[in-house]
């Protein structure tokens, strides 16, 4: 029984977090694919909600390529737009990014708006822009495009309330009558080892020094992925916070377990180790039979519980049989993540706390006599 509770222990310990390394690395991933991780964008116009373009020009693209922790450089244009569909219409936000696909006006589509709209590969999406040109009413311009829906693609992560739909840079330009250079978004997006609290801070002061600089672009905000989703980053840090919690319980549980048999088994064992003593066995290295006794049993707890909470992973990762509701959770299943740095550290801990649990009780064997030991019986 001492066992199956330590495996039941380490199993739940090895679930909590190969599901918070699940969520950190689908919701991170979520936001670096459709937003970035460093956003360098232009000053919102308080009439208009649009954002102005702005130059970047080969040697700022160079420069920004060049900051510390930075994998990649995107430029894009954002515009936000009404598409149509027979008599279906949505609100979008249609980004122009830089893309291999050679077809005229052709746009990559998210599987929630092909389902709203009822639309796939192949079909003709009309999508309406409105722009204010000076910032008034009477000066405002509507443009209408038919795009052509080349891709639809899954969304496992939903990060923003409006629906991305991606076109090509060269057509958004076009569209926005903007000079071959010019742009109001540039996404950086940095590599793994960079994506943590001081990662990201350090990319972001790195990024502002640049662009706040004598050679940067005046009207340019320097925005990070957790200030843009404050609220998701604080869910993930309460959720590594539950980890934490759960850790502990997992510990206190298994160390009572553990505590209350080696109690149980040095009770029954009192006339053997009063026999022992009297034989000329010293404290110690009876204080090292038990304690043997108890690092096999934590070993092998250890042992089936990884195994079993592998397995449960592994099914998971393939099946994803359980659901979640992505409007709670962002994502729609379970996700799951091996990290075995994170796993090995929290499994570490759990080992050491259990074996300074049990040499307490261990030290029971110090204080039986042998003379006691021969009168009980």
């Amino acid at each position: 029984m001492v066992t199956l509770s330590v495996a039941v222990s380490f199993f739940v310990i090895g679930v909590a977090v190969a599901v918070s390394s699940g969520f950190r690395r689908e919701i991170r991933g979520g936001i670096t694919s459709v937003v970035g991780d460093i956003r360098l964008s232009a000053q919102v116009q308080q009439f208009t909600l649009e954002s102005p373009a702005f130059p970047l020009t080969s040697t700022f693209r160079q420069a920004l390529s060049g900051l510390p922790g930075v994998r990649e450089v995107s430029p894009a244009i954002l515009r936000a737009g009404i598409v149509q569909a027979g008599t279906d219409i949505e609100g979008v936000m249609v980004k122009g990014v830089e893309t291999d696909d050679t077809t005229a006006l052709g746009v990559r589509i998210p599987e929630s708006l092909a389902s709203s709209l009822r639309i796939g590969v192949g079909d003709e999406m009309l999508t309406w822009f409105v722009s204010y040109g000076g910032g008034e009413m009477e000066d405002a311009r509507i443009a209408a495009r038919k795009f052509v829906v080349t891709e639809v693609f899954p969304l496992p992560v939903r990060v923003q309330e409006v629906t991305t739909v991606y076109a090509s840079l060269p057509d958004m330009r076009r569209l926005c009558r903007y000079e071959d250079d010019e742009v109001n978004l540039v996404e950086l997006r940095l590599d793994p080892s960079h994506l943590d609290a001081k990662g990201y801070s350090a990319a972001k002061a790195a990024a502002e020094d640049l662009v706040y600089g004598p050679d940067g672009v005046e009207g340019v905000v320097v925005q990070s992925a957790p200030d843009a989703f404050p609220a998701l980053f604080d869910w993930l840090d309460l959720l590594d916070f539950n980890v934490r919690v759960v850790l502990i319980l997992m510990i206190l549980v298994s160390g009572f377990n553990m505590v209350s048999g080696l109690l149980i088994l040095m009770f029954r064992s009192i006339s053997t180790i009063g026999t022992l003593k009297s034989l000329g066995m010293t404290d110690m290295a009876l204080v090292g039979v038990f304690f043997r006794v108890s690092l096999r049993k934590v070993l092998a707890g250890l042992l089936w519980g990884n195994l079993a909470a592998i397995l449960f992973c592994v099914v998971q990762h393939v099946t994803h049989f359980i659901k979640l509701n992505p409007v709670n959770y962002y994502v729609d299943y379970v996700p799951v993540s091996l990290n075995l740095p994170y796993l090995l550290t929290a499994e570490a801990v759990a080992v050491a706390a259990l074996l300074v649990l049990v040499s307490l009780p261990v030290l029971f064997v110090t204080r039986v006599d042998p003379a006691d030991t021969v009168r009980m019986n």
